[in-house]
């Protein structure tokens, strides 16, 4: 028996042949769809599949194409070309020829040219060898008639639109929610730099996976979904990993659930449970060696993946900067300050708390680690239109939290900075004051919400910096285990 909790973000972990694929695959999807009617096929053996009720659609986000045919492409697939329609329709040149957003349209008749009907390739087929697509003389490969070339926005024709890069017309409809936000979703997924008007076809399979994360991410919040993913890390660099772990965490912010299986030991380090399946492959796997949180993992003899150095979470004793992640509410601010109180060291640096006041006014209040409230007051942050989630009054925060840090480094002593990654919003003075104590020999103990935070994805690449995550289940013995002992080796002497 093995239990996948609901709500959080799990990894299924094994050497190749240990059975992840059946129990995912097999099992679990195939099961689920099976209870659900939607699944002719017979599915893996298994008793029962208890809390099935609790899911309301299950999907699996997987490397298949997005289209067999030339026609679909990233911007229709995540709807995003529905806006850009819209907004041609819109112009003056449109509304005078009395053009709907039908015509911008190249899959309708209307505005497509009528030779290739909107492919701009004409197929011609071959008797024994594979059909040849040839470039339509009529619209030169552009899909549409002249009329309708002739609109332009902001000097480009909806051609060149489909020509441009996800970033290109990000910048060019910059002025328009209805079509920036679906291109957002593309640009959240690593996925910035395809064409909008790519063929699905020429995409790879990675890149297909990730438009379709792009577009189960635009859904709007209701059901319960269960997604799933079968190494979604295939070929991607550490920046686009890094990305998609914060998809993940929208997903599941989302009221939603995400299981991954994997064997990239990043993504195996951010996930809240792990069933780590085994021991070994073939007639030797299929069944569950451990279960738990990635550290539980780590410790467990058993498992393979306590076995790679990676997966450590201890600090090395020798690491002059902590930085501890964990969800909101997980206590990582207690666990600091219970470490200070029992090695009795002194601190400088500061902890923070968001404010609600009228109107749904949002405050960010600062208070140092000795109680004074005086230097650092709160704030409180006007309503819409915002910067980034904190507000536009950001010259009120230019100086939030360096006297603190300039402190630290005057005294060379412990440096305690709260929400890192919220206070880099504030200020470029609090950044470069972080960068100068990070490289000086004072010892910097931070903390953020998430370690696939742009922020902890910067200075988790230096030496110096190791980073330690808290959950329910280990925060007690973090504190004992970790941050205190860690704490009486930087400060020593």
């Amino acid at each position: 028996d093995v239990a996948i909790p609901l709500g959080v973000f799990v990894v299924v972990t094994g050497v190749s042949g240990s059975g992840k694929s059946t129990l995912v695959h097999d099992v679990l999807y195939n099961g689920l769809r099976r209870l659900r009617g939607d699944w002719k096929a017979k599915p893996g053996r298994f008793r029962a599949i208890l809390g099935a009720e609790l899911v309301d659609e299950v999907t699996l986000v997987d490397q298949s194409p997005i289209g067999k045919t030339p026609r679909s492409n990233p911007a229709t697939y995540v709807k995003a070309f529905d806006g850009i329609r819209q907004v041609f329709a819109q112009t003056r040149a449109a509304r005078v020829r009395g053009l709907t957003p039908g015509h911008f349209s190249f899959n309708v008749p209307g505005g497509r040219c009528e030779t290739c009907q909107g492919a701009g390739v004409v197929k011609l087929e071959m008797q024994f060898l594979a059909d040849l697509y040839l470039e339509c003389e009529t619209c030169g490969g552009k899909r549409y008639k002249r009329e309708i070339l002739e609109v332009r926005f902001r000097g480009a024709s909806i051609y060149d639109v489909l020509q441009m890069t996800v970033d290109e017309a990000y910048d060019l409809f910059r002025d328009f929610p209805a079509v920036t936000q679906k291109l957002q979703l593309l640009r959240d997924v690593g996925l910035g730099y395809l064409r909008l008007g790519q063929p699905a076809t020429t995409l790879s399979g990675g890149e297909a996976q990730r438009v379709k994360l792009a577009a189960h991410m635009g859904n709007r919040p209701g059901k319960h979904v269960l997604y799933i993913f079968d190494e979604p890390t295939t070929g991607l660099h550490f920046d686009d990993i890094r990305k998609l772990l914060a998809c993940f965490d929208r997903l599941i912010e989302a009221g939603n659930s995400v299981l991954v299986i994997e064997h990239n030991i990043d993504v195996i380090k951010n996930a809240d449970w792990v069933i780590d399946l085994g021991p070994e492959g073939g007639d030797s796997g299929g069944r569950v060696v451990a279960t738990g949180p990635p550290e539980a993992i780590a410790a467990n003899p058993a498992s393979h993946n306590g076995s790679l150095p990676e997966t450590r979470f201890e600090a090395e004793g020798g690491v002059k900067n902590l930085l501890v992640t964990g969800k909101p509410g997980v206590g990582k601010t207690t666990a600091i300050l219970r470490a200070l109180q029992l090695t009795g060291v002194r601190a400088r640096g500061f902890t923070t708390a968001e404010l609600r006041g009228p109107r749904g006014r949002i405050g960010f209040e600062l208070r140092t680690l000795d109680g004074r409230t005086d230097t650092l007051a709160s704030v409180d942050f006007p309503g819409p239109p915002r910067v980034g989630k904190y507000g536009v009054n950001l010259s009120a925060l230019e100086r939030l939290g360096v006297p603190e840090i300039e402190a630290a480094l005057a005294e060379n002593t412990l440096l305690v900075v709260d929400e890192i990654g919220k206070m880099e919003l504030f200020s470029h003075a609090f950044r470069d004051a972080i960068l100068r104590a990070l490289d000086s020999p004072v010892p910097v103990l931070a903390t953020i919400t998430k370690a696939s935070h742009p922020v902890a994805q910067r200075i988790k690449m230096r030496p110096d910096v190791q980073l330690v995550e808290i959950t329910p289940s280990n925060r007690n013995s973090v504190v004992e285990d970790v941050l205190v002992p860690w704490i009486r080796n930087v400060t020593a002497g």
